[in-house]
Formats: C-alpha cells, structure tokens, sequence
C-alpha cells in the first residue's frame, strides 16, 4: 500500500522544483520591465515620400469614387486628377483622410495639379521637415503632379486659469 504520494515522499524536491520556477518567474518578469525601458517603442515621424508611395499605388474601382457607372480599376492619382480638373469623386475626400490618420497630429498640406487646375488640401503656415512630390501619367492622357508636406508636431498647450 502506497500512502501519501510525491507530496509527501518527496517534499525536497518539490521544494526545489517550485523554487526554481518562482525564481524564473521573477526573471522573466524583470527582464521584460528592463527591455520596455532600456529600447521604448518608437513612433517613427511622418515621412512625405512614404505617403506619396501609398497615394500612388492605391487601386478603386471608378465607380467606388464618383458618381459614374464604371467599374474599371485605376489608380487613386487618375481619380485625383479627375476630382481636381472636373470636380467629379471624392478622391480629394479620402486622399485627406488618409494624410490625416498617416500624419497623426503633424500639419500637412498636398497640392494635387493636373492641367490648369489646382487642388489644396490641408492647411498651410508651418514649416515642412518632409516634403515629396512626384508626376504621375493619367490613364486618359496628361500627368498630374502632387506634391505633400509636412510639417512637426504642434506641442499641445493648455490654457491655465488665473485669480
């Protein structure tokens, strides 16, 4: 008849065993808290020749973006030249919302031209630490030309009270 089992025919053991575990424990645990602080994960700043290369790869189907029955795939700087010379789409409309959540808080401004016409978008009056423009062909003829900026960060300013 066997009585008690490893609990307690091998007290030492066990001691040994769950002693060494709750000393890994403590390790492990310390060296994540020392590599969190030793290497913190850093947002890279907004660069205009990343977002410039996302804006002229990017396919939709034409008729996601305007109000005209077709569903031929182009890209988005053939849409941008059709919003900016005829005012048709809403390619303006997603190009900036795509700088605003690329730019996370840092100013931008893009200037999209094509033939005589002229497209703004974003806000001006900072100065640019990343700029990049490029010329890009239209399926239908010509090039339209972008060009993005952007500029630091605004430090956030809180307003204080006095008596």
């Amino acid at each position: 008849m066997v009585q008690g089992g490893i609990l307690l025919n091998d007290s030492r053991g066990l001691t040994a065993f769950t002693d060494a575990m709750v000393f890994m424990m403590i390790l492990v645990i310390a060296l994540s808290l020392i590599a969190v602080y030793v290497h913190p994960a850093s947002i890279s700043e907004p660069d205009a020749s990343e977002i410039l290369d996302i804006i002229s790869e990017s396919r939709f189907r034409i008729s996601d973006m305007s109000g005209l029955d077709d569903d031929a795939v182009v890209y988005l700087t053939d849409l941008l030249a059709l919003r900016t010379y005829a005012g048709i789409g809403t390619a303006a409309e997603y190009t900036e919302e795509l700088l605003e959540k690329y730019c996370r808080g840092h100013p931008y401004s893009a200037e999209i031209a094509f033939g005589d016409k002229t497209l703004n978008l974003g806000g001006g009056g900072f100065s640019a630490v990343s700029g990049a423009s490029a010329s890009y062909p239209v399926r239908t003829g010509g090039t339209v030309d972008i060009s993005i900026s952007i500029g630091r960060r605004r430090p956030s300013v809180s307003l204080r009270s006095f008596p």
